[in-house]
């Protein structure tokens, strides 16, 4: 009877300390990053303000977004919806090219992604440098 109970609390115990699967970093292909102001392309070199979205997901739901420009050294912070969607968020400056850092938090979990900042959708296969 011992050995039973002992077995049993193992194995509730080894429930107990299963880790739990990572989130997934954003997709560059569903991120979409515009120009506030429309511009018939944005110049290179030039500095423009941009808004940052991403599509509905219920995994990133309730998270916090953090969209950070390596270049320019600034970024802005926003929480997820309930539907996992972020954005528009408030414009941050930055120019064609630059790094890119789109992470989202969740409570004990966080998941990055760089990307080379292009207007539009963003390009999966540009990694930064």
């Amino acid at each position: 009877m011992r050995l039973v109970a002992a077995i049993v609390a193992a194995v509730g115990f080894a429930g107990c300390i299963t880790p739990t699967i990572p989130i997934p970093p954003p997709e560059p292909s569903m991120m979409e990053i515009d120009p506030t102001i429309p511009i018939p392309p944005p110049e290179p070199g030039t500095t423009y303000q941009w808004t940052f979205t991403y599509p509905p997901t219920s995994i990133y739901a309730n998270g916090t977004a953090y969209i950070y420009d390596r270049n320019e050294g600034q970024g802005v912070i926003q929480d997820a919806a309930a539907d996992g969607s972020i954005g528009p968020t408030m414009a941050f400056p930055a120019v064609l090219g630059d790094n890119v850092v789109v992470t989202v938090q969740l409570e004990q979990q966080t998941a990055s992604t760089c990307i080379v900042l292009r207007a539009g959708q963003q390009d999966p296969n540009t990694y930064c440098q």
